[in-house]
């Protein structure tokens, strides 16, 4: 015969928790013989007592949480232990949250993370996240922190550390501050840093850059400038970034200048676009003028490439014109084939090498006739020369 499966750590929980309840019906006949019959078999069931207000000889109001009913999710949208005195359904999860936060040990808060990835539906295991780290950051920071540097999830420690870093602020500010200061994991530093200027540059842009001026100069200082960038850049992206091109970092003046023109190109890409072109590359200008192209042309695609072949600087217009030449042939390499036909003979060339490439990773052969349709023979040679020297 097989050995069963281990039953779940979850299971076993609830069945102790289960044993205890029955346990504790034998020790208490009266109280339960009290209990109106109806309401009584619903809770076995799962089901709201029907009569709430009902209460015992000694007036105490009956609990069904005595009667524990586990449902597993699958057949059931929620997962409830049981129903309080008013009828309203008790989660499970806070029954195994509060004995878990009562172990000194992370171990059992980390098991219990780690089950109700399979045993909770998504939105029972948010608020199991939510409340955890609430719990933490009012009544014990320092250890949320050593937990948070235990979890190996990367979405998971970002979400317990942001729900954490947010409460903690909601507190005290100079709470908040402490905290992140004595967290000694150099990862985890960096995204409680982060996530504390981002919710700080929400209220007070000044008051997070009083806070930065104070920060060793590390990767958890960088991280906190990102964060405030992020939030002011959708507050006033021009106002962010005549304060970060003061920096004295290179590096970081490049990282905020992308962040800030990223942010931008999501509110409005052409003018994201517009704002890129007229700044050095050494502040990463290739990249962000590509994502603002990209952005711009799944909004106005016949507009983006217009805007395109008026840049008048002959760098700056060959990445836009790259840009728009990749974005256009991952749609459609026909229409991208049409559209670099009719350019400008200074930016014609370099739209159709991109998008023969384009087109050759992924359709060899409808791009190599294309080009051997070309009518200029030139082009054609060039692009077939090309092509032959890519690997299939």
């Amino acid at each position: 015969m097989k050995p069963s499966k281990p039953i779940s750590i979850l299971c076993l929980i609830s069945l102790g928790l289960i044993a205890v309840g029955l346990w504790r019906n034998d020790e208490t006949p009266k109280r339960l013989d009290e209990v109106p019959e109806a309401a009584g078999s619903r809770a076995i069931r799962g089901a709201p007592p029907s009569d709430t207000s009902s209460t015992s000889t000694d007036g105490i109001r009956p609990r069904s949480r005595r009667s524990l009913a586990l449902e597993l999710p699958g057949d059931s949208p929620s997962v409830t232990s049981a129903f309080s005195a008013d009828g309203q359904p008790i989660p499970v999860w806070r029954d195994l949250l509060r004995q878990a936060l009562d172990n000194p040990d992370n171990s059992a808060l980390l098991a219990l993370i780690q089950t109700s990835r399979t045993q909770f539906p998504p939105g029972e295991r948010a608020a199991l996240l939510e409340e955890l780290a609430r719990s933490l950051a009012a009544a014990e920071p320092d250890r949320g922190a050593l937990l948070l540097s235990q979890v190996a999830d990367l979405r998971e420690r970002n979400l317990l550390a942001e729900t954490m870093t947010r409460a903690l602020f909601e507190t005290s500010p100079q709470r908040a501050v402490e905290w992140a200061a004595r967290i000694s994991n150099p990862e985890l530093a960096q995204t409680v840093h982060e996530g504390l200027a981002r919710h700080w540059a929400r209220t007070d842009v000044d008051a997070t850059l009083d806070w930065l001026r104070t920060l060793p100069d590390d990767r958890a200082q960088t991280a906190a400038v990102e964060g405030l960038i992020w939030t002011w850049a959708q507050q006033d992206v021009q106002e962010a970034f005549d304060w970060a091109s003061q920096l004295r970092d290179s590096e970081l003046q490049k990282k905020v200048f992308l962040k800030t023109s990223k942010i931008l190109a999501a509110q409005d890409p052409a003018s994201a676009a517009t704002w890129t072109s007229a700044f050095p590359d050494t502040l990463g200008r290739k990249e962000a003028l590509t994502h603002a192209i990209h952005q711009w042309f799944q909004r106005d695609a016949t507009a983006a490439a217009e805007w395109a072949v008026t840049i008048e600087n002959p760098p700056v217009r060959s990445e836009a014109v790259a840009a728009l030449a990749i974005a256009w042939a991952d749609r459609d390499p026909v229409q991208a084939a049409g559209w670099a036909a009719n350019m400008p003979d200074e930016s014609r060339p370099q739209a159709l090498g991109v998008i023969a490439a384009k087109w050759f990773a992924r359709d060899p052969d409808a791009a190599w006739n294309w080009v051997n349709q070309l009518p200029d023979a030139g082009e054609r040679l060039r692009l077939l020369s090309h092509l032959e020297a890519t690997p299939r």
